[in-house]
């Protein structure tokens, strides 16, 4: 099969945010099984070596990274020169309504099927960009012509996209997928354990706006874990402009000997991180879909706190502690519960690794995939 993929979080090296890596596992799988696949995109990190199958080109962009889903779609018409080369069976718009409106241009040029798959949508904005995006996707994106509109998340699908007039027949929930061969338990991180000891709560994030506020609660929560468990440290891995304000948080509540900032992980090691901590606390203030770093640490056997917000409950079912977001008690809790009782700890992280293999593996979401272009292609076919 041929798919012109357009995104504009692509990098074929599993690395940067959750789009990148969800972009990254499922191009890897679809390669894998054969198919061919051009990339139009923004910006991205080029293949050290390009897999067989495998074509990318990226749109000339100006300024800032904010800014380049704009721009691209000025560059439609490239992607449909591009497209009538390659000739495509499908074309899979990944993201939101800015590569939609250029597979849009596609579709109608050449007849071929438009998937559309949409990740992330928050009417909570935490800036103009965000701010933009959600009410772009809200006033554009059922004109964008889509035969089908994948959602990761079924909360979006009922909060958003139905209540958008998007019909439900035109609706398939995928979930975001995760390397579950890669992501598995394993042996713990040798010189994390020897420099902070055995009991370890860790968060793995970058330092951007959101994330920051999930962790100042953590921190907060700490006060209160360590009282009672002093032996326990707490982890704060990755780099952004939320670092600077959670160290002062840290020296403000004199937590200094129980809670440690480290730099970004090379994404190999990650793994060996994950398996390093008793306790992983995912605290999310924003509308969640599927985070990838709450697949990875499910993937990896963790035992997982997790703020019930957003997709977050459909994700986790029973395989995590679910608390009420924005809390810092309710976190300290939940923590102390799964410290005090080893044996809920074992049940739970056993049950978020089962079911990240079940319902998460990138085997299993780009099966997924391929039935719904086949299913889109008969189709078209059909209707001819």
């Amino acid at each position: 099969m041929k798919i012109f993929y357009i995104t504009h979080t692509f990098n074929l090296e599993p690395k940067g945010g959750g789009g990148e890596i969800y972009c990254a596992n499922l191009l890897n799988e679809l390669l894998k099984r054969g198919h061919e696949i051009l990339v139009f995109a923004p910006q991205g990190r080029i293949p050290k070596k390009n897999p067989k199958g495998l074509k990318i080109h990226f749109s000339p962009i100006l300024g800032h990274h904010a800014l380049h889903k704009f721009e691209y779609v000025l560059n439609a018409a490239k992607a449909v020169k591009l497209a009538k080369e390659f000739k495509p069976d499908i074309v899979h718009a990944q993201n939101d309504v800015f590569p939609a409106l250029i597979g849009k241009k596609i579709k109608h040029s050449l007849g071929v099927p438009l998937l559309v798959g949409i990740e992330y949508l928050s009417q909570k904005s935490e800036s103009i960009n965000t701010f933009l995006l959600f009410h772009l996707n809200r006033l554009f994106l059922k004109h964008t012509d889509f035969d089908l509109l994948v959602s990761m998340s079924q909360y979006n699908i009922d909060n958003y996209l139905k209540k958008w007039g998007i019909p439900l027949e035109k609706i398939k929930m995928i979930p975001n997928g995760v390397d579950t061969k890669k992501f598995s338990p394993q042996k713990p991180a040798k010189e994390l354990i020897e420099k902070y000891g055995k009991h370890l709560i860790i968060s793995l994030k970058p330092l951007h706006s959101t994330n920051t506020k999930g962790i100042e609660l953590i921190i907060k929560a700490m006060k209160g874990i360590i009282k009672k468990h002093p032996e326990f440290n707490y982890l704060v891995f990755g780099n952004g402009p939320g670092k600077k304000q959670l160290k002062a948080l840290v020296q403000k509540l004199k937590l200094q000997k129980n809670v440690f900032f480290l730099d970004n992980v090379a994404y190999e090691k990650t793994p060996r991180v994950y398996n390093s901590a008793e306790i992983m606390v995912h605290s999310f203030t924003f509308e969640a879909t599927a985070s990838m770093s709450l697949l990875d640490s499910m993937a990896c056997g963790n035992a997982i706190v997790a703020t019930n917000i957003g997709e977050i409950k459909n994700v986790v079912e029973d395989s995590a502690l679910l608390v009420k977001p924005f809390s810092a008690k309710a976190i300290e809790k939940a923590v102390l519960k799964l410290i005090k009782n080893p044996k809920l700890r074992k049940k739970k992280a056993q049950k978020a690794r089962a079911l990240a293999v079940k319902k998460y593996s990138i085997e299993k979401i780009a099966t997924e995939f391929e039935k719904a272009y086949n299913e889109l292609i008969e189709g078209k076919a059909k209707n001819h």
